[in-house]
This record gives C-alpha cells, sequence and structure tokens, in this order.
C-alpha cells in the first residue's frame, strides 16, 4: 500500500537533499509546511510529511528514517486523518488554497 503520490517527479535530486540533511543547506531545502499541519502533528509526522513532500517513496522514506514501511504507512493515514484528508494529493489540493 502506498500514501501519496506515485512516480519520481522530485524537482531536484533526492540523494543530493539526503546527502545535506543535518546541514544548513538541507534545512532550507526542507518544504515548509502548512500551519495546520505545524499545530497537529508529531515531530515524526511531520519529518514523514516533509519527506513525502519532497517526492520520496514510503520505502525511501523508511530506509531515510529507519522506520519499516509499515510504521511509515501508519504514520502517513495517521497525517490524513489528523489534517481532514485521504491521501497526499487531497492534501495538496486542501492547504494550496488555506495557505496562499
Amino acid at each position: 500500500m502506498h500514501c501519496g503520490v506515485s512516480g519520481k517527479s522530485a524537482q531536484f535530486d533526492k540523494r543530493e537533499f539526503l546527502d545535506l540533511q543535518g546541514t544548513d543547506a538541507g534545512a532550507s531545502l526542507l518544504p515548509v509546511l502548512p500551519r495546520k499541519a505545524e499545530q497537529e502533528l508529531t515531530p515524526r509526522q511531520k519529518g514523514v510529511l516533509q519527506l513525502k513532500l519532497l517526492g520520496l517513496q514510503n520505502e525511501e522514506i523508511a530506509a531515510e528514517l529507519s522506520l519499516s514501511i509499515l510504521t511509515v504507512e501508519t504514520h502517513c493515514r495517521n497525517i490524513y486523518g489528523r489534517l481532514g484528508v485521504g491521501n497526499l494529493v487531497e492534501l495538496l489540493r486542501k492547504f494550496r488554497t488555506v495557505d496562499s
């Protein structure tokens, strides 16, 4: 089960971002989360969501955060539930208009 958008449509090389993680340069590449996400999500859920927004697949997120794929999928379901959406596409549509 995948939660999110399929395909590899990140605007930059994900490996480059992962190499920069933990540096000031890497932090500046993270997507800004919608206000509601900042308020409603746990720190781990925010991290998973930021990686989803970068275009990483569940398997890549699991490897990057040292989690199982099932745990990543559970985080995705909980994120979408807390934010009142069914998937990443709905989240993007909802918050594109709210935070604009």
